[in-house]
């Protein structure tokens, strides 16, 4: 059945048993943010933040790798990195949440980036991090 045979508001929570409604019953893409309460959404990841880290400009190292990593029990949900400085040659060779303790909690977001050719031109690398509480 589908919803245009249903008359509006002719379903309601009264009518639906326990666990009658299940991820398989629900159609890929009817659920979305502006169909939930902000209460769920505010309970999904809290206290959001932002937080980047920068390596040090300079020609010294043809590998440099550094981390954003998020405060308190915040855990990262994202991030990404950006090259500064350098030349087309600089590539990310790796962007991933990095983790640490006995729980593997991913704590910060971690980049690698390498310069394959020396060529005398001061560059970095900036990681950034998306955190939250959950």
């Amino acid at each position: 059945m589908t919803g245009e045979k249903i008359g509006g508001n002719a379903v309601g929570a009264s009518q639906l048993g326990p666990n009658s409604v299940t991820t398989a019953k629900i159609q890929d893409g009817a659920v979305s943010s502006s169909k939930l309460s902000s209460s769920v959404l505010a309970n999904v990841a809290k206290n959001v933040s932002y937080v980047s880290a920068s390596s040090l400009s300079n020609t010294s190292e043809a590998t440099k790798t550094v981390t954003a990593s998020c405060t308190g029990a915040k855990q990262v949900v994202g991030g990404g990195a950006k090259l500064v400085g350098g030349d087309k040659l600089n590539v990310v060779t790796a962007s991933a949440p990095s983790t640490s303790g006995t729980e593997s909690k991913r704590t910060g977001w971690t980049v690698v980036a390498t310069q394959p050719e020396a060529n005398g031109v001061p560059w970095a690398v900036e990681s950034f991090a998306i955190c939250a509480e959950f």
